[in-house]
């Protein structure tokens, strides 16, 4: 999800995040929500439309099960212009996975439902190295402890990513690329509690919403405005900012431009299955200006503990997963 462009007398780096974009869970316990998705209306959006309009360069996606990955696959504009990760039986979570998409070509390391991607680009005649996170952290608002642990246990491996690499010439550029900080963590983070941005923070990220658009609230997950939520998750009013992009501060690479919400457009307007849309979840798109070779990214957020702390220190704010879950029994 990075893409490289000559704007006037900068070079630019674009970014997107497809959070779930795939959503389609096969498990009995989801019998009949497909005919409420849509999963193929979707999908052909998706690969003929949505995606090929953005024109990304690297792409993170969550939540791909192997039909997906099979039609993107043979998919003829991304056959043309990209390079895909694979997606093994052990990578999977259920009946799906994560992957990157990316026209620069990409060295990857598969963990779980995370994957990391090592690319090189080119800066002033200077080849710089990149590193590209892509998470999938655990759900649910009272699992905020575990998905500290996980972002821990991600950073950790990052630390630790030449262990992973048995070539010499390449654990030096992942070297590199931590040195320059020049990593880039994407994806569902699921982060449900407002205060839960602290742990960014704290493990030296930068969240780049916050950056460019400090007091909008930037929901990618927002029933109130994506019909298809409630149609397979009933009262559902829970507004999040589960979706991330962060830039490790001090990257001598990158500096964000601008940020945006995408994929929050329906499917058919107008049409019939007027409540579809791309997914459950927006995307977020991130334009990167590549930094001359004096500068370095500078956090502008002034981030302090009491940014996120307030009334609800332990919610989201809005109904929980169980008084939602205890509305749709009393319905039925």
């Amino acid at each position: 999800f990075f893409f490289f462009k000559q704007k006037t007398a900068y070079e630019m780096l674009r970014s997107l995040v497809g959070s779930e974009m795939c959503i389609r869970d096969s498990n009995a316990e989801y019998m009949g929500v497909e005919a409420i998705i849509c999963s193929q209306e979707r999908f052909k959006y998706q690969l003929e439309y949505l995606l090929p309009y953005e024109d990304f360069t690297i792409l993170g996606l969550n939540e791909v099960c192997s039909e997906y990955l099979d039609k993107l696959r043979t998919n003829l504009f991304f056959q043309k212009n990209y390079y895909i990760s694979a997606m093994e039986r052990k990578d999977l979570n259920g009946s799906f996975g994560s992957i990157i998409v990316s026209k620069i070509p990409f060295r990857y390391y598969s963990f779980g439902r995370n994957v990391i991607a090592l690319l090189q680009t080119e800066r002033e005649g200077i080849v710089h190295q990149l590193l590209v996170v892509s998470l999938h952290l655990v759900a649910f608002e009272e699992k905020y402890r575990i998905r500290r642990e996980e972002l821990e246990d991600i950073m950790q491996l990052l630390n630790n990513l030449e262990q992973y690499e048995e070539h010499p010439a390449i654990q030096q550029r992942i070297r590199e690329a931590k040195q320059a900080k020049n990593i880039v963590v994407i994806g569902d983070l699921n982060l449900h509690i407002k205060f839960e941005t602290r742990f960014l923070y704290e493990m030296g990220l930068s969240d780049i919403w916050l950056e460019l658009h400090e007091k909008d609230p930037g929901y990618s997950w927002d029933p109130l405005t994506n019909s298809m939520i409630n149609t397979f998750l009933p009262f559902d009013n829970r507004r999040m900012r589960l979706d991330r992009i962060c830039l490790k501060k001090g990257s001598k690479l990158l500096s964000p431009r601008s940020m945006e919400i995408f994929a929050n457009r329906k499917v058919n307007e107008g049409k019939w299955m007027s409540y579809l849309y791309p997914s459950d979840h927006f995307g977020l798109k991130c334009e990167f200006r590549i930094n001359n070779s004096k500068e370095i990214f500078e956090q502008k957020y002034a981030y302090t503990l009491e940014n996120f702390q307030g009334e609800h220190l332990k919610t989201t704010g809005f109904r929980a997963m169980k008084t939602i879950i205890a509305y749709r029994v009393v319905l039925v």
